[in-house]
């Protein structure tokens, strides 16, 4: 089965930022599986494991904000100085720290 190929670009400037193999079915299917294992793992009853997943994935976007900001100013086309709002403490680590910070919550159907 051949796949897609999509074409990113610039709608500012119009340049080709490059290209994006579409997922097939079956890459999807695998996916989703592998999230289930890990959702029925220990993974899913360690809120200090996953507190720290996400502490370091905070600190890694934290680390990367200014080439994130580039690459989203580029697929968005817009300028540099509105990205930067969207990337970092303003929104986003917050709300993992916040969301990490929640020792026990006692979800009820």
């Amino acid at each position: 089965m051949t796949r897609s190929v999509l074409v990113s670009f610039n709608p500012s400037t119009e340049e080709r930022l490059g290209t994006i193999q579409q997922s097939s079915p079956e890459s999807v299917d695998g996916v989703l599986a592998r999230a289930v294992t890990g959702f029925r793992s220990e993974w899913s009853k360690d809120s200090p494991l996953r507190a720290q997943a996400l502490f370091a994935w905070a600190a890694a976007i934290e680390e990367q904000r200014d080439s994130l900001a580039a690459f989203l100013t580029q697929e968005t086309g817009k300028i540099l100085a509105y990205k930067f709002s969207g990337i970092g403490r303003t929104r986003g680590i917050e709300g993992i720290e916040q969301f990490t910070e929640v020792k026990h919550i006692n979800w009820q159907g």
